[in-house]
């Protein structure tokens, strides 16, 4: 985590780049109230990159008012494409606490077609280092499913430079929720949030049934 000085009354104090966008910062001393800046659009890419370097990005539990609020999984299994393989083992424990059982781990979308399909997984996190503009054609073997099949599925993706839970770039993407791989120590909590939604907005749904 950086440490900022103030140039003024030399006070130092640490900034969480994760709690901020990738944007140039401009605050107060919280000592002497002089103006600050900070570039944090830098601290960001090495907060993401961190992991590949040197797996030293831990994750931070969820509070448990925050997993309490969440209604039962109707299906626990969740099947993971990653793309930077020093990123399974963090994404593994973040989905097992968030309840899943994290059943295979692939590289390549096109290797978890068929699995998918037969297995159907309440959970499918697919990350990827960078993503362009939707459509995302290397999505397409996830997403590519059954109506009835794709509405059992959960799909999260991660990746460097996404909005977390913009549901108007979720629904370009044709997941149900993106995650910024800059926010990975609490990329599990964005998730809980999310399916809290999903899973709220189906319990409506057949209620009206």
């Amino acid at each position: 985590m950086p440490t900022i000085t103030c140039p003024a009354c030399s006070h130092a104090f640490p900034l969480d780049p994760a709690k901020y966008p990738a944007q140039l910062l401009s605050f107060k001393c919280p000592k002497c109230k002089g103006k600050l800046s900070f570039d944090n659009r830098k601290a960001r890419e090495d907060l993401s990159a961190a992991p590949a370097a040197g797996g030293e990005v831990q994750l931070v539990s969820i509070p448990s008012d925050l997993l309490g609020v969440m209604p039962p999984l109707h299906e626990k299994v969740a099947f993971m494409v990653v793309q930077n393989g020093s990123l399974a083992p963090l994404l593994k424990e973040g989905l097992e606490e968030v309840g899943f059982f994290v059943k295979e781990t692939f590289t390549d979308p096109k290797e978890a077609a068929l699995p998918i399909q037969q297995d159907v997984p309440g959970l499918v996190l697919a990350q990827f280092d960078a993503v362009p503009p939707p459509p995302f054609p290397d999505l397409a073997p996830l997403i590519s499913l059954p109506p009835l099949t794709r509405r059992r599925v959960f799909v999260a993706l991660m990746a460097k430079g996404l909005k977390t839970l913009d549901g108007n770039s979720a629904f370009l993407y044709q997941v149900n929720c993106l995650i910024d791989q800059a926010e990975l120590p609490k990329f599990h909590h964005h998730l809980v949030a999310a399916l809290t939604y999903d899973l709220n907005l189906g319990h409506a749904f057949l209620k009206k049934s």
